[in-house]
């Protein structure tokens, strides 16, 4: 049986201790996906990590919230690797099973969650932080309409939420704790703590101190 997500505050701690380890010189590639693997199926409650564990390969490689970005860690892990074929594999499977797009150039921060994979398009160079969330056939790529090199691509801070459908265009930053709605066609800079609204994707208002994007983990104060 699929395990809900857990509480947002259990993690925080650990969130910080990760990116402790990553920022450290020493931190290895190898590392960083094993403290990152751990951290998204902790999240998921999969509290005993094991690789020969059945839960283990469940939620791996069926549950759709996990699923996508496992495939994706692992393409990346075996790109920085050298081993670029394998990395396309695992792109290729990640496509066929889930149904979703990730460019293994993007560069996305630990944990992040796929709510429904189906139709996600993440293209090159696009940076993501930790704590983001995605719901399905939502975009994040280069505006066609714009001349630029690799910084023409979206950049997502912490705990950013994108709603179904939503499309990200463009050298733009989205703030902290932003919330882009459903439909929403974003290809302005967005500050923190606001709510995108479509169609038209223009800023709604701004987020009270006791909301919080639903399902998000949040950073301890």
């Amino acid at each position: 049986m699929m395990k809900s997500i857990s509480s947002p505050l259990v993690l925080a701690e650990e969130i910080d201790d990760l990116w402790k380890d990553i920022e450290s010189p020493t931190c290895t590639n190898r590392e960083y996906f094993r403290r990152a693997v751990e951290l998204e199926a902790k999240c998921l409650g999969v509290n005993k990590w094991k690789f020969r564990s059945l839960e283990y390969w469940y939620h791996a490689l069926v549950n759709p919230k996990w699923s996508s970005i496992f495939l994706y860690r692992v393409a990346v892990y075996h790109k920085l690797r050298g081993h670029g074929r394998l990395a396309v594999i695992f792109t290729r499977m990640n496509h066929i099973l889930n149904g979703c797009d990730i460019s293994i150039n993007a560069q996305i921060a630990p944990p992040c969650f796929f709510q429904h994979s189906r139709g996600i398009v993440i293209g090159e160079n696009v940076k993501i932080g930790p704590n983001c969330q995605f719901h399905g056939n939502c975009l994040l790529g280069r505006d066609p309409l714009e001349l630029g090199g690799k910084d023409q691509y979206p950049r997502l801070g912490r705990g950013v939420f994108i709603g179904p459908g939503a499309v990200l265009l463009g050298g733009i930053e989205i703030g902290n704790d932003a919330v882009i709605g459903a439909l929403a066609r974003v290809s302005f800079s967005v500050p923190e703590r606001v709510i995108v609204s479509s169609p038209s994707a223009q800023i709604k208002r701004n987020l009270t101190e006791n909301e919080d994007p639903q399902y998000r983990i949040r950073r301890s104060s």
